[in-house]
């Protein structure tokens, strides 16, 4: 195999990991956010649901720079 296909394939893998890590740590965000909202709003909820999406986003961008 050339080197370059073998690169390739190797950043393939790791995008299809950290993908992986992505979704499960988005079950984990959603599970929060739902834990949150079924708290009656108050600045602290607000402000952890605030982090949740700042956070999301990051990773967003992270994932789509990745290789």
């Amino acid at each position: 195999m050339p080197h370059g296909q073998e690169e390739e394939r190797h950043c393939q893998e790791d995008r299809s990991e950290q993908q992986g890590q992505e979704v499960e740590h988005r079950f984990r965000s959603v599970n929060e956010a739902a834990a949150l909202l079924s708290q009656p709003a108050s600045a602290e909820a607000l402000d952890g649901l605030q982090r949740l999406f700042i956070a999301a986003r990051k990773r967003k961008t992270d994932v789509e720079t990745w290789c």
